[in-house]
């Protein structure tokens, strides 16, 4: 339910044929945005669409950019 109402997700770890990583592939398909950990066990993810985020700030600034703007967009008034 919750990833129905979200905008942008942030899934740390997807093993190949987990769980996480169907669910991550759902959201990608219904439109959402999925940033990820440019890890080995997160390639199938990342090859599905998920945006890689390295460990750097750089990465990381980049995330929390996309989820503030979500956030205003969806809930605050303008």
């Amino acid at each position: 339910m919750v990833a129905k109402l979200g905008r942008s997700f942030l899934i740390p770890y997807a093993g190949a044929g987990s769980k996480t990583e169907q669910l991550g592939r759902d959201i990608l398909e219904g439109g959402g945005a999925i940033y990820s950990f440019n890890l080995p066990v997160n390639d199938g993810l990342i090859h599905s669409g998920a945006k890689p985020i390295g460990m750097e700030l750089k990465g990381m600034k980049a995330f929390a950019k996309n989820l503030k703007s979500n956030f205003k967009t969806r809930f605050e008034k303008e």
